[in-house]
């Protein structure tokens, strides 16, 4: 509610206050794992994973699972030069979506294949819970399009809206 009646809006948890601002800024620009949880539904996708480099470039291997994630040159900088150790990914449903057969995909988004075990079409959107690689992924899709437990599909994963956070703080990157 106040992200709808509020101009700004104040998120309090672990003692205080953490974070105050427009509920744009508050959604777009989480300064904690803790505020970017509490914004947003479905809720954001939450990743732990190890940094590493390879051949020249960035990558997050997931703590829990098989899937290794390639990041942007871009986002070097804005991990404040880490190149190795533990970041957690944060990735909202709406920047995670459900491929067409044959559809192209730009530059800036990674394909994953993945296994519907959920699907929930509502209203004007429908929300997949989808397992890559032994990681769990909410996507949005058409809610015209069905789907059943057990079908595989193609996720692209839009990687300029990636938020990074410290594993052991929750302070974003």
């Amino acid at each position: 509610e106040a992200m709808s009646l509020g101009d700004r809006i104040g998120v309090m948890g672990h003692g205080g206050l953490v974070q105050v601002g427009s509920a744009r800024e508050l959604f777009e620009q989480p300064c904690h794992l803790f505020v970017a949880q509490q914004l947003g539904q479905p809720g954001i996708n939450v990743i732990d994973g190890q940094l590493y480099e390879e051949g020249g470039g960035l990558r997050m291997q997931v703590r829990d699972g098989a899937l290794s994630l390639a990041f942007a040159p871009a986002h070097g900088q804005r991990l404040n030069g880490r190149r190795d150790g533990a970041v957690t990914l944060g990735i909202r449903p709406q920047h995670i979506r459900i491929l067409e057969d044959g559809e192209a995909v730009p530059s800036h988004e990674q394909v994953l294949d993945g296994q519907v075990q959920i699907f929930e079409a509502l209203g004007a959107s429908g929300i997949a819970i989808t397992e890559v690689e032994g990681v769990r992924l909410t996507a949005l899709a058409s809610p015209e399009r069905h789907f059943s437990y057990g079908d595989m599909v193609r996720l692209a994963v839009d990687d300029r809206a990636f938020h990074f956070f410290d594993t052991d703080s929750g302070v974003a990157l």
